[in-house]
């Protein structure tokens, strides 16, 4: 519908507002909204954040109820700093404190954890292709989309994980460990129609205006162009 939902860290909410800028309707507060930063919108137009205080996702309906099954838990979540959905529905995380990431159906059962071990996924563990902090996470278009995350690992030493979302809805390992010229400190990604990944970061820190940029990444993680002001 246009709307556009904003997660307020510091009043623990979620505010909504039309494509003309205007409040409308919210905000959106409790079922677990503890901290929020990532926010994304299912298909079926629920609003969806991760709590990086609580280890919970909360979701809501386009009018502010609490959408079925939630809020999500799982010892799985660690700090967990942002969402997307894939093709099927299901909802995957980055979680920054033990540097993986999870991925949940539609009734908020886990199916994914990239530190678990099993018979598929023989040797994963912490920092599973290269995940080291995560924070962004992007899912390319179609039913195979891969998955791609950003590990800004403190700032210094930034890299770009790229996992395949093709087989049994688990992350296998594809081409990991980018490391991005010109990506410093990234917060958040999302792909697009013609498979570049956008990327945000904020330089040194969160303060400094100087060198704050997008960056669009080509598919084998080279740099395409950077925009800043």
């Amino acid at each position: 519908s246009g709307n556009v939902y904003v997660t307020e860290y510091d009043n623990n909410d979620i505010v909504k507002y039309t494509p003309f800028g205007v409040r409308s309707g919210s905000p959106f507060s409790n079922n677990g909204l503890n901290q929020p930063t990532g926010v994304a919108v299912d298909a079926s137009g629920n609003v969806w954040a991760v709590n990086w205080n609580s280890d919970e996702v909360s979701g809501f309906t386009p009018t502010g109820s609490v959408a079925p099954h939630s809020p999500f838990t799982d010892t799985s979540l660690n700090l967990v700093f942002n969402l997307a959905f894939d093709s099927s529905g299901n909802l995957w995380t980055t979680n920054f404190g033990n540097s993986s990431i999870s991925e949940f159906n539609t009734s908020g059962t886990l199916v994914y954890n990239s530190t678990t071990l099993n018979h598929n996924n023989s040797g994963q563990g912490s920092n599973y292709g290269g995940l080291n902090g995560p924070d962004g996470i992007a899912m390319e278009p179609g039913t195979a989309g891969d998955i791609w995350v950003t590990n800004p690992d403190g700032v210094s030493g930034t890299t770009v994980s790229r996992f395949n979302n093709a087989v049994f809805n688990m992350a296998y390992y594809s081409s990991s460990g980018y490391i991005v010229t010109g990506v410093v400190g990234p917060i958040t990604n999302a792909n697009d129609a013609l498979g570049r990944i956008w990327t945000s970061h904020y330089s040194s820190s969160f303060g400094a205006a100087s060198n704050s940029r997008i960056i669009a990444l080509a598919p084998n993680g080279s740099t395409l162009s950077a925009y800043q002001r």
